[in-house]
């Protein structure tokens, strides 16, 4: 029976996440309240991603070069096709060369200050620059789609929906519940709106690109 259950609850999980991402997202909620985050201190979270681009073009150069391989094995001497197979390798490269490190975000609730690390290279960034925030994707006929992003400057952008949803009031009420259980500010669609939840100001701290070993870069 538990498995029949678990099996239903993952059906559901798949409908919601393909058709309503802003369902999927409150019953991530339920289970860390903190999502995209994961608890790792008592005021400490931590969002670690790798983008899926990097297997995709692990599985581009193993096409090259089996290909490739197989031109010379079989005495193939198309220039044209191993230009183009050349020119599809050297890509698929660079975007694993670009991707190779996953996205390490972590945040200090103590020292109100969030640290984004990308292999040796970290930014430390104060809370009032961070944000969660309620952002119009695209519009379809007359539906307004929305998404929930984390952001904040010099940090690269992280969805927190799977998907753009025209819910516009549901993704509104749990981006500030997400912004709420983290403690960084919320920011409505609109740059001027009564949605805005601010709970970090400017101060004057000056903050500083550090290497892995915490060094001036």
């Amino acid at each position: 029976m538990d498995a029949l259950t678990d099996v239903w609850q993952r059906i559901k999980l798949l409908y919601h996440n393909t058709r309503q991402p802003d369902k999927t997202l409150a019953l991530k909620l339920k289970e860390n309240p903190y999502h995209p985050f994961q608890r790792v201190g008592d005021q400490s979270f931590q969002l670690k991603r790798r983008y899926s681009i990097i297997f995709v073009s692990i599985t581009l150069i193993v096409f090259c070069v089996s290909i490739m391989a197989g031109l010379v094995i079989l005495g193939y001497q198309e220039e044209q096709y191993i230009l183009w197979l050349t020119v599809l390798l050297m890509w698929a490269c660079c975007l694993m060369w670009t991707f190779k490190n996953p996205r390490e975000y972590l945040l200090d609730g103590e020292k109100e200050i969030c640290t984004y690390r990308v292999g040796r290279k970290s930014v430390v960034v104060n809370y009032h620059n961070i944000y969660i925030r309620l952002r119009k994707s695209k519009s379809t006929g007359r539906r307004v789609q929305y998404q929930l992003i984390f952001n904040g400057q010099q940090l690269e952008r992280q969805s927190i929906t799977t998907r753009s949803t025209p819910n516009l009031q549901n993704l509104r009420k749990l981006g500030q519940q997400i912004a709420a259980n983290l403690n960084i500010n919320y920011f409505d669609e609109l740059n001027m709106s009564r949605h805005h939840v601010i709970r970090h100001t400017r101060r004057n701290d000056v903050l500083d690109t550090l290497d892995e070993e915490g060094e001036m870069a």
